[in-house]
């Protein structure tokens, strides 16, 4: 950010085993026996636009960058 300051945008999450289980999702693991496997979840959220936003913007407005501005 221009003011030095960071920004969460992207999360990560370790999910374990609950939904796959709830679901009954398995795979056969070396043994051909079959297991659960374990699930994440990573992507950005909506503090993209924010961020975009903060680093674009000043007191006069926005001012996107070309490969985001949808009028050039």
């Amino acid at each position: 950010m221009n003011d030095m300051k960071a920004l969460q945008a992207g999360t990560s999450h370790e999910l374990g085993q609950n939904f796959l289980k709830a679901f009954d999702i398995t795979f056969s693991d070396e043994n051909n026996e079959l297991q659960h496997p374990y699930q994440t979840s990573w992507g950005v959220s909506t503090r993209l636009v924010g961020m975009i936003i903060m680093a674009h913007g000043d007191d006069k407005g926005l001012k996107l960058p070309p490969k985001l501005a949808p009028i050039k």
